[in-house]
Formats: structure tokens, sequence, C-alpha cells
């Protein structure tokens, strides 16, 4: 491994170890300030193979360089993530919301998609939030608090949280998935870098 894209892989290293706190945090702050570092590393890798490459003109004009480019604009996934970390350093909005833990109740729908209830509660009138009964559910469990991915806004431009990646569906939407997912992504660009020899 040569020098050029030395600082890269570091970032991809902090990254990394963002990914596994985010794992084993035991607190939804903690879990949510791990997300936080790794959207930052991983638009510091982006930022970082740009700097150390600059100048020359076969870095634009590589395959992978113009891959990433692309991505950053039409893919879903790729896009949010440089997205969410802008929001986050430059807005005041929450680029994350949490769910409490609580009863969570799933029901099936007909054209295969389902529902998911958690905590489900009732009011009438000006009374009292009060449990609602839930029957019917395929599937009902005590699920975890959670953190979520919040659609964010950066100059006015609103990011729907991600569905597809590489023109496939995700499995879902946890941020866990999203910061593996793009940890891979980011990964695979750089071992084409250095396979095509950008780090000699």
């Amino acid at each position: 491994m040569g020098k050029k894209l030395e600082a890269a892989r570091k970032e991809m290293a902090f990254a990394r170890k963002s990914l596994e706190q985010m794992r084993s945090a035991d607190d939804l702050g903690a879990f949510d300030n791990h997300w936080k570092d790794l959207l930052g590393r991983l638009t510091r890798l982006w930022f970082k193979t740009q700097a150390s490459l600059k100048g020359d003109p076969r870095f634009t004009n590589s395959p992978h360089v113009k891959r990433v480019n692309v991505d950053l604009k039409k893919d879903p996934l790729i896009q949010y993530l440089a997205r969410a970390r802008d929001a986050d350093e430059h807005t005041t909005a929450e680029i994350t919301g949490q769910i409490e833990a609580g009863m969570q109740y799933e029901f099936e729908l007909p054209d295969g998609n389902r529902i998911m209830m958690r905590n489900p509660q009732i009011t009438i009138g000006d009374g009292p939030a009060m449990p609602m009964k839930t029957v019917g559910a395929a599937r009902e469990y005590f699920a975890p608090a959670e953190v979520f991915a919040n659609e964010v806004t950066t100059r006015d431009v609103k990011y729907s949280v991600p569905t597809m990646h590489d023109g496939k569906a995700l499995p879902d939407t946890k941020l866990v998935t999203f910061a593996q997912l793009g940890l891979e992504y980011y990964e695979r660009f750089l071992d084409a870098m250095e396979a095509d020899g950008w780090d000699r």
C-alpha cells in the first residue's frame, strides 16, 4: 500500500470503528453520536481522496471517481449519507429521531406489505391518551428503543430517507444498515482506486 490513499484509509478505519460502536452502544445518545461521526468520516474519506490526488487530470476521468460523483447526485443512499452529514454540520435540524421501547404490532397487508405500530394509543375528545387494544396482529413483541433516520434538508432541497441503493431495494431503513452499506461502497471505491495504481 502506498501513501496517496493513506489519509482516506485512516478515515475508513475511523468509520468502521464508529459502526462497531453503533452496534455495541447501550445508550441511544451514544448510538446517535456514533452515527453522526460515521457520516463525517465517510465525507472526509471522499474529500481526502480528492485532496491527495488533485492536480492529476486522470483522477477526474477515473471511472471510479465518475461513479462516486454520479452516485452523490443519483443514488438514494449515497446521496442521503452525504446530505445528512451536511444537514448535521450546517443546520440546527435533527437528522435523527427516536422511538420509545414498547409493544410492537405487525399487520400483514394483502399486497405483501406490512404495517407496524408501537404502543398504540387512542384519545377521545380532550381526554388522556389511553392504550389501544390491538387485535389481529400477525406478530407482536416487545421492541427496544431505537434511533431512526429523518428526512434532511440542505440548501432548501429535501432528501428522503432512502429505500434504494445501487438499483436495489434496501432490506430495511435502519441506521446500522445504512452505515454498513455506506462503508462497503466507499471501501470498494478505495480498493478499485488502489487496484488501478492510484496509491503508488
